[in-house]
C-alpha cells in the first residue's frame, strides 16, 4: 500500500486497508473483498492476513520476476466476517 521506505512501520498502511475494507462494505456494499500477492511480498501478506483475510488459492508458478518463477497467494475478507471481527472485539465500526 505505501511505497516510500520511511513511512513503513508505522501502521499507515494497515489504517489504509481498515478504510478501504470499510468502505468496501459499508458504502460500495460490497460481499467480499479479494487480494492477490506474490509470495516474496511477506509485508503485504502478513498485512492482510492480520487484517483476517483468509487465503482461498494459491496460483502456482503464476508470474515470473526476478529469474525465476513465483506463486501468487489469493486472499479474500467476507464481509460477515469484517463485522463479526469488529463486534467481538467491541470496536465501534461508523
Amino acid at each position: 500500500i505505501l511505497g516510500e521506505q520511511k513511512y513503513r512501520g508505522k501502521g499507515y498502511g494497515a489504517e489504509s486497508l481498515h478504510l478501504l475494507v470499510k468502505h468496501g462494505f459499508k458504502k460500495l456494499k460490497l460481499h467480499n473483498i479479494s487480494a492477490k500477492i506474490i509470495e516474496y511480498n511477506k509485508t503485504s501478506i502478513k498485512l492482510f492476513e492480520k487484517a483476517d483475510f483468509k487465503i482461498d488459492a494459491i496460483l502456482r508458478d503464476c508470474i515470473w520476476r526476478y529469474g525465476r518463477w513465483w506463486n501468487i497467494l489469493q486472499y479474500s475478507l467476507l464481509e460477515n466476517d469484517f463485522y463479526n471481527k469488529k463486534t467481538a472485539t467491541n470496536t465501534h465500526i461508523h
